[in-house]
């Protein structure tokens, strides 16, 4: 997960809403499907357990 460039966990961090959206599209031409946040979302609280 730690592939995603820090735009990515900067703009998750942000909890910026996706429920408009089923498909998000970012800068630099990438695109995150749902199933790839729910994984982000998922690595995140994994992360948040650890610490």
């Amino acid at each position: 997960m730690r592939a995603y460039n820090d735009n990515f966990l900067c703009i998750i961090e942000t909890e910026v809403c996706f429920m408009k959206s089923k498909i998000l599209t970012f800068e630099r031409d990438y695109f995150i499907t749902e199933m790839q946040l729910e994984n982000i979302f998922e690595f995140r609280r994994k992360n948040i357990k650890m610490n």
